[in-house]
């Protein structure tokens, strides 16, 4: 995901994060000319409870002040923090100094952390918002998030019964999300239609994502074990080893463990090929798949769901049933 400057160019109409910042008198009316068919007096209503409770928000109101007191001002610019740790065992709401800082002038008297997100005034540019950062789902998901709750960050502990049981003291991405995806009477995630699709989807490439940095970052212990066995050896074809056209770059090892790796594909293909010449050649091959229609998923969905808007509900009951 990227963010944009605080302020439009010149000749632009605002959008996204400028609209909380650029001619708020006429929020509605802005936002209403981004997307035409928004109903105005529930979009009013949002803006009000966003306005009230939304830590980020309350942030880009302060850079308006500002603004609005000292309309000269060209280098004002807002810092997005990165590092939770010095906070990572509380759990009550975020205020608006937890999440950011506003700085007028050269902002040297920050501690500058290379993952923050610093935001100027004006510079038509885009930032890449990393997937590491706390900030991550909060800016992109706004309504799933109106309290401007973090997503999962490098620092997230965890709690002192699950560290008996592992030697990591910090939540992985897989564990972070596997929460907060539980179906729960509260829990209005799984009731945001197609929005709710997009987090899922956008949270699956993260997990990947930390997995792929992970093997990437441990190739040296992964490289060890790459000819661990025979058929491994045969698999990779060494008389390729003098093309030089096909070794180029750096390579990256992805481990068997990884899921849809070509060292995993090729281990299961040994198993099966093992079952068969101990066995037999099958007489039937098998495949099992989800029906959406199946009662255990319709009795679950609300009037107004179907199938497609909860894949959670459908991954649990076809893991049910298998």
């Amino acid at each position: 995901h990227h963010i944009g400057s605080l302020m439009p160019d010149e000749g632009q109409k605002p959008v996204f994060a400028q609209l909380y910042i650029y001619n708020t008198d006429h929020e509605n009316s802005n936002q209403l000319c981004v997307m035409c068919d928004l109903n105005a007096e529930i979009l009013q209503n949002l803006q009000n409870m966003l306005d009230t409770y939304n830590s980020y928000i309350q942030n880009f109101h302060q850079v308006r002040d500002l603004l609005q007191n000292n309309a000269d001002s060209a280098d004002i610019s807002m810092r997005i923090y990165c590092d939770r740790s010095n906070d990572a065992h509380r759990y009550n709401a975020l205020t608006a100094s937890d999440v950011a800082a506003i700085m007028v002038g050269d902002g040297y008297e920050v501690e500058p952390s290379n993952q923050d997100i610093v935001l100027n005034l004006c510079d038509g540019t885009l930032q890449r918002i990393s997937e590491l950062h706390p900030s991550y789902d909060p800016l992109q998901y706004v309504l799933l998030f109106p309290n401007g709750d973090d997503g999962w960050h490098l620092d997230v502990p965890l709690t002192d019964n699950f560290r008996l049981n592992t030697q990591r003291d910090m939540v992985t991405p897989m564990q972070f999300y596997s929460y907060r995806l539980q179906i729960r009477p509260s829990n209005w995630l799984q009731r945001a239609g197609h929005l709710y699709q997009q987090y899922v989807v956008d949270q699956y490439s993260k997990i990947e994502q930390h997995r792929l940095n992970y093997l990437k970052f441990n190739q040296s212990s992964i490289r060890l074990d790459l000819y661990k066995g025979v058929a491994d050896a045969i698999h990779a074809d060494d008389r390729d080893a003098g093309n030089i056209e096909q070794n180029i770059g750096c390579r990256i090892i992805l481990s068997s463990s990884f899921i849809d790796s070509s060292r995993q594909m090729y281990q299961l293909y040994q198993d099966v090929m093992a079952i068969v010449s101990y066995f037999g050649k099958p007489d039937i091959f098998v495949t099992f798949i989800c029906n959406p229609k199946w009662q255990e998923v319709t009795r679950e969905l609300l009037p107004y769901e179907t199938a497609v808007d909860r894949p959670d509900l459908t991954a649990h009951v076809f893991h049910m049933k298998l």
